[in-house]
Order: structure tokens, then C-alpha cells, then sequence
């Protein structure tokens, strides 16, 4: 049976959670678009419900040059910091908790909230193992 097409205007999957990372990751993957160069306050995801919420102003010597986001099913955590001081000889790196972000450099405009299929310029080395909450892929940002 199928389901009425305006059921899909009231339900919308949990950007982080509820769209796949791509059939062709790492090569490219799925961006969910949390902020554009015409921003001027700084939008992060809410965790919880799924929506994007205004952080903070965002500062002009901040503008992303570029649609700005994550990969969905990503998340910096202690398994991908651990993995990451194995394979970089570096300490002390700590994952923020949040999914890997991604600049999407494109000539095209984007507004937030969208999701975009995108190559990656390299491949990131940290897409290569699992982290340990919900099956995430693990992703890394070291702590400055």
C-alpha cells in the first residue's frame, strides 16, 4: 500500500540520523547544508528534534566562503580520536561530539537545511571505521 505523497510534507527524517551517509562514501557523500555565505548568524543542528536553531551572530571575519555543514552519520567521539592519534603520532585529540563538518565548494547557491550529494576532495582517512554509538561512521576535529 502506498503512503499518501503529503505524508512525506508533515514527516521529515532526522537530518543527522535519518539520511544515509551515500552509496559512494567516502568518495562522496551527503551533506545536510547548516549554513551559507549570506548567513549572518551561525545555525547549529539541534540534536534532538532535528532542526536547525540560530546559535549565535556570525561574525564577518567568520563567513564560511562556502555552503557550509556535516555528513550525516558521522560523529567525532573517543573511538575516532583514538584512531586518529594512531595514525597521525599526535596527543591529546578529542572529538567534539558533533558530525564531521564539510565545506561543499560550488559556484551554485544552497539555502540551509538542504542535503546535497557531493565528491570529496580526498577522501578523509577518519571514514574508515565505525564509531561506537548508533553505527555511526567516525569523524575527527582536534581540539585547539
Amino acid at each position: 500500500m502506498a503512503l499518501d505523497p503529503a505524508l512525506g510534507l508533515l514527516l521529515k527524517s532526522h537530518p543527522w540520523h535519518g539520511v544515509a551517509i551515500g552509496p559512494e562514501a567516502p568518495g562522496r557523500v551527503t551533506v545536510f547544508i547548516e549554513i551559507v555565505p549570506t548567513d549572518t548568524v551561525k545555525y547549529e543542528l539541534d540534536k534532538d528534534s532535528g532542526l536547525l536553531k540560530v546559535d549565535r551572530p556570525q561574525l564577518y571575519s567568520n563567513v564560511c566562503p562556502a555552503p557550509y555543514g556535516f555528513v550525516p552519520r558521522t560523529l567525532c567521539a573517543g573511538a575516532v580520536a583514538a584512531l586518529s592519534e594512531e595514525r597521525t603520532g599526535r596527543r591529546d585529540l578529542v572529538g567534539d561530539d558533533d558530525p564531521l563538518d564539510i565545506l561543499v565548494l560550488t559556484e551554485k547557491d544552497f539555502t540551509h537545511g538542504n542535503t546535497t550529494s557531493s565528491p570529496t576532495s580526498r577522501p578523509p582517512r577518519t571514514l574508515t571505521r565505525p564509531a561506537s554509538c548508533c553505527g555511526c561512521t567516525g569523524a575527527l576535529r582536534p581540539v585547539r
